[in-house]
């Protein structure tokens, strides 16, 4: 949406506050775009630096991420999705001041469905943003996660027993780890904006799978092969009500960590050997809704399908470990 600091500086010039009984002037709340989407906001926090925040997320002082602790305006400044400056010390080839653009993602470990689509509406268009194999880029950037929450919020998760936890599980940390991307604006006609930052390379996945115990499983599971190569003509799957109850059934039946696809390991394991029928059929049923063996005509179609059910029983018997290596 915005190309230049000047852009940003006269769109926020441009917005009246929002003033209510739970803002005041000073709350200086100025949305981006729609007032009934107020979070999304843009702050000045000097003449040369202005904040371009998705609400409740770590840097926001209004739309707090959590707690009741307010980040500082350095901390806003650092963990604010966008961040746009200009530097009236530095100047360019026309005697301009420099303009930057930093670009931050969420914390290490979470996927940031709001910030992302944050940043593919308000990221200049030279600068889309891309996700591709669970990974981002900005531009031709890799975009690294963050481990850095800033001092306010760090103190509140090291003085909460659930809290510590996160910190230590994910490496948190109070110091700026540099996990974000900065760009200069050029006057260049191929591209608006040079790369100025530090540069990153995306994590190297490596993938082991435990050969003895699926070795082991081998008979068992195949047995369910041919299960939901019978069942599949037979289940109702395309109604949502038999999907549904077929959830509850995993549920209740001790094989998943609740209504979504957290999967119990053991639990699918011994599911698996025992050759429960409810069971099975509760299983195959989260296997067929996502296959294509509804479509499949031909040998090879099948054989298609026979590698998607060897990706899914790989990940509900928990046969794969996957290590993240950073680069």
């Amino acid at each position: 949406m915005f190309d230049t600091f000047g852009q940003v500086e006269r769109h926020y010039e441009s917005i009246k506050p929002v003033v209510s009984k739970n803002h005041t002037v000073d709350d200086d709340v100025r949305p981006l775009r729609s007032r009934s989407k107020k979070h999304e906001r843009i702050e000045k926090l000097t003449s040369n630096c202005y904040a371009l925040m998705e609400g409740y997320a770590l840097g926001d002082a209004v739309f707090k991420f959590g707690g009741e602790e307010s980040p500082t305006v350095d901390e806003t400044q650092e963990l604010s999705a966008i961040v746009w400056e200009r530097h009236p010390d530095r100047v360019d080839k026309f005697n301009l001041p420099v303009e930057t653009i930093k670009i931050r993602h969420g914390i290490f470990g979470t996927v940031p469905m709001s910030r992302y689509r944050f940043l593919k509406e308000y990221l200049p268009l030279s600068l889309p943003l891309r996700i591709e194999g669970g990974k981002q880029w900005v531009g031709e950037k890799f975009f690294p996660q963050t481990k850095y929450v800033g001092g306010t919020w760090y103190t509140q998760l090291i003085n909460d027993p659930r809290g510590h936890t996160h910190v230590e599980r994910y490496g948190l940390t109070d110091e700026d780890d540099g996990k974000f991307l900065l760009f200069e604006r050029t006057y260049a006609v191929s591209d608006m904006f040079a790369y100025v930052g530090t540069k990153f390379q995306a994590p190297k996945v490596t993938s082991v799978v435990d050969k003895d115990l699926k070795a082991e499983l081998k008979p068992h599971y195949e047995k369910l092969w041919e299960f939901a190569c019978a069942m599949a003509p037979l289940l109702p799957i395309l109604q949502w009500q038999f999907r549904r109850d077929m959830t509850f059934k995993r549920r209740d039946g001790g094989l998943t960590e609740g209504l979504g696809h957290g999967y119990k390991h053991k639990a699918v394991i011994d599911a698996i050997r025992n050759e429960d029928l409810e069971l099975r059929t509760a299983l195959i049923t989260d296997f067929l809704v996502d296959s294509t063996i509804k479509l499949a005509r031909t040998e090879d179609d099948m054989k298609r399908v026979r590698a998607q059910f060897n990706r899914w029983v790989n990940k509900v018997c928990g046969l794969v470990t996957k290590t993240k290596i950073e680069q």
